[in-house]
C-alpha cells in the first residue's frame, strides 16, 4: 500500500494555488504600459512645400507622455539633394515629459527650374518608445521657377 501526506486545508490550496495558471504574475495597468513604451510616429504622412518656404517643421508625436526621454534615429531620402534641402541631423529626442518633437527641413530657393522634388524622412527604432503606424513623412517642395523653354 502506497504511504499518503496528510495535507492542511491551508496548504493544499496553497499548492493548488501554485499550480493553478489564473495565479500569473500581475500585470501593469495598460497606460504605465503606453507611459514606458509609448507609440512614436510622425504627426502626418505629408507636408506641402515651395522653394520659398524656409523652414519645415515635421512633427514627431508620441501617443502618451513618456516617463523617460525617447530617442528616434531617423533616415533621410527622396528626389532632393543637399542642394535643395538640409535636415537636422539626428536622432530625434522627445524629453521626459513632453509629447513631441521635430525634425528641420530647411528648404534652399534656388534659381534652377527643376519640378517638384521630395524629402523623404523614415523613422527607426526608437529606444523609450515603440513605432507607431505613420513611419514616414514626405515633404513634396514645389518648384517656385518657371518651367525652362527652348
Amino acid at each position: 500500500m502506497a504511504p499518503y501526506i496528510r495535507l492542511s486545508a491551508a496548504t493544499a490550496a496553497l499548492c493548488s494555488l501554485a499550480l493553478t495558471p489564473a495565479a500569473a504574475v500581475p500585470t501593469m495597468p495598460s497606460e504605465a504600459v503606453r507611459a514606458l513604451n509609448p507609440e512614436v510616429e510622425f504627426a502626418s504622412a505629408s507636408t506641402g512645400a515651395t522653394e520659398a518656404s524656409g523652414l519645415v517643421s515635421v512633427s514627431v508625436t508620441l501617443s502618451t507622455v513618456a516617463s523617460q526621454d525617447v530617442t528616434i534615429p531617423y533616415t533621410v531620402g527622396g528626389s532632393a539633394t543637399t542642394a535643395d534641402a538640409t535636415v537636422t541631423p539626428g536622432p530625434l529626442v522627445i524629453p521626459a515629459g513632453q509629447l513631441s518633437g521635430s525634425i528641420d527641413v530647411t528648404v534652399v530657393d534656388d534659381s534652377d527650374s527643376e519640378g517638384t522634388e521630395r524629402v523623404t524622412l523614415t523613422l527607426g527604432a526608437p529606444t523609450g518608445g515603440v513605432l507607431g503606424a505613420t513611419t514616414t513623412h514626405e515633404v513634396v517642395i514645389a518648384d517656385n521657377e518657371a518651367p525652362a523653354t527652348l
